[in-house]
């Protein structure tokens, strides 16, 4: 009986040296998965193959345009301004939906959801006349810290580090923590994610100006 209590306790420490090392293995691919990482494919959110392909839908990128809103049965409402992020991509193909975040008016917490053509704000019901869209806890490790974000926070996320802005009076953006070249600062508009790891997304932010015009932070 000894003898097999030893064998079952080296089998554990095994196992804990393997969960280590994949997560030592996860957080070495998560610290360069926001730098252009899968750059080479990128595809524009209108693109044929994105839409064609369940990698988004169509008019996704609407929902950060400050005339879009949304309001639920639960008492949300929130518009363009809130939405500080989506993402896109193959691996959200199969559940044909993008994910997105937004500041929540009243308390100021960043929250995610899965948004979908048929659902496209956060609610609890929405979906098909019953689903929800709001993350479960699969979805635990791209949430953000619960915690009230005010202008000037840094915002960490699965998809990289920004910097919270309010722009233009109530229009909320998340900003590169460098400027470009020309010195202007990179507002983030969207997010291409090329592959998801258990622990970690390998993507691609792509940035506009002021102006919305294309922005590459140094």
């Amino acid at each position: 009986m000894p003898l097999l209590v030893h064998a079952c306790l080296f089998i554990m420490m095994l196992q804990a040296v393997a969960w280590r090392d994949e997560m030592a293995s996860e957080e070495t691919s998560l610290e360069n998965s926001t730098v252009g990482k899968c750059a080479d494919n990128y595809l524009d959110p209108t693109d044929g193959t994105v839409l064609n392909g369940h990698y988004g839908y169509p008019g996704m990128e609407h929902i950060m345009k400050p005339e879009w809103q949304w309001s639920n049965n639960e008492g949300l409402t929130i518009s363009g301004n809130d939405v500080l992020m989506y993402a896109y991509g193959p691996p959200f193909a199969a559940d044909k939906q993008i994910i997105a975040y937004y500041r929540v008016p009243a308390d100021g917490k960043i929250l995610l959801w899965w948004s979908k053509s048929h659902c496209i704000g956060p609610c609890k019901t929405c979906c098909d006349g019953k689903a929800s869209n709001l993350p479960g806890a699969g979805s635990y490790v791209l949430t953000l810290t619960d915690k009230t974000y005010n202008a000037g926070d840094k915002v960490s996320t699965k998809m990289g580090d920004y910097i919270l802005e309010k722009f233009e009076g109530t229009n909320w953006r998340l900003k590169a923590q460098t400027q470009s070249q020309q010195g202007k600062v990179c507002y983030l508009d969207h997010v291409y994610v090329c592959k998801k790891h258990t622990f970690s997304v390998e993507s691609t932010p792509k940035f506009i100006d002021e102006a919305g015009n294309n922005c590459v932070p140094k």
